[in-house]
């Protein structure tokens, strides 16, 4: 897949992503100028699971999981009350 765009190692793209699929094409130079300016390394280097604060971490509510959450206690509901209506 590289050869047709003439990708080479290195080659810095941009990738669209749609609901359709995604694009990958060649960066303009404008787009290759930016620069993060820390590494990925640099920001990990002295990383420790006390400087992440692990033990920090969130717990989602169950209004972050949006209608999936409120559709699932739904179908939970109708599936109890066709137990009970066995009964």
């Amino acid at each position: 897949m590289a050869k047709l765009p003439r990708f080479k190692v290195g080659t810095k793209v941009i990738v669209d992503v749609t609901d359709e699929g995604f694009t990958v094409k060649p960066a303009t130079p404008e787009e290759r100028g930016f620069r993060f300016p820390y590494s990925e390394q640099a920001l990990l280097a002295e990383m420790t699971p006390e400087t992440a604060h692990v033990d920090a971490l969130a717990e989602p509510t169950a209004s972050e999981f949006g209608d999936w959450k409120r559709k699932e206690q739904q179908r939970n509901n109708r599936l109890l009350n066709s137990i009970r209506c066995e009964w």
